[in-house]
């Protein structure tokens, strides 16, 4: 809970972006079970040809989906190894951040990564901590707060990759689908999935990374 947290010093880009590497090689294999699975969860949502049912169905799954592997990630500082599933909570968070984010970087870029970067951890907030959606961006902004320089210049390291494989990845599907939709689809969910599993990994170095008080993957690097 909020009282018994002990900000740290600011991190560095490389502190977050060693833990991240940490938590890939740990769980990569979980990791890339999960994002099969949803990749081809996805694809029958879209080959089912129902848009709308097939973009609700595709939200339940991400929330869902989101909170477990943050929770997997984040199981050695949740009592017992488990949390309280706050699904709602998760789900929120996500809307009120993405629609902020989403505003910044369609009119002025820039701002849209740094309040990508001040709201990172607020997924990990929820499942560790047990807060409110309203409740974890405050906090995440808070906590973020000495780091903000370091955090931004990882975030928009990313968002440019991030960039450069959604204009890969559309290259591909046209090139392969050939007028097969299917196929288009799968390769457009392929690059959807691996950038929304690389962003919740890098959520919960970077909550780790401003507590390295509690233990887990940052000693390594201490």
């Amino acid at each position: 809970m909020k009282e018994h947290y002990q900000p740290a010093e600011a991190v560095t880009a490389s502190q977050v972006l060693d833990t991240t590497r940490a938590l890939i090689g740990e769980h990569w294999r979980y990791l890339g079970l999960v994002g099969a699975a949803i990749i081809v969860v996805y694809s029958l949502f879209d080959w089912s040809g129902n848009t709308s049912i097939a973009l609700l169905a595709q939200i339940a799954v991400f929330t869902f989906v989101q909170y477990k592997v943050t929770e997997r990630l984040l199981a050695d500082r949740l009592p017992g190894g488990i949390g309280s599933a706050r699904y709602r909570s998760m789900f929120g968070s996500g809307l009120l951040s993405g629609l902020g984010t989403m505003f910044g970087l369609v009119f002025f870029l820039l701002p849209g990564v740094f309040l990508m970067a001040r709201w990172s951890i607020a997924a990990p907030l929820v499942v560790a901590e047990n807060m409110s959606s309203v409740r974890s961006l405050g906090e995440s902004w808070e906590r973020t707060r000495k780091s903000s320089g370091p955090l931004f210049l990882v975030f928009l390291l990313i968002g440019a990759a991030y960039f450069v494989a959604v204009i890969m990845g559309v290259g591909m599907g046209s090139w392969a689908s050939l007028g097969n939709n299917f196929i288009q689809s799968v390769v457009g969910n392929l690059v959807s999935v691996a950038i929304s599993l690389f962003s919740w990994v890098l959520a919960v170095a970077v909550y780790r990374c401003l507590a390295p008080d509690q233990g887990g993957l940052q000693d390594v690097f201490a």
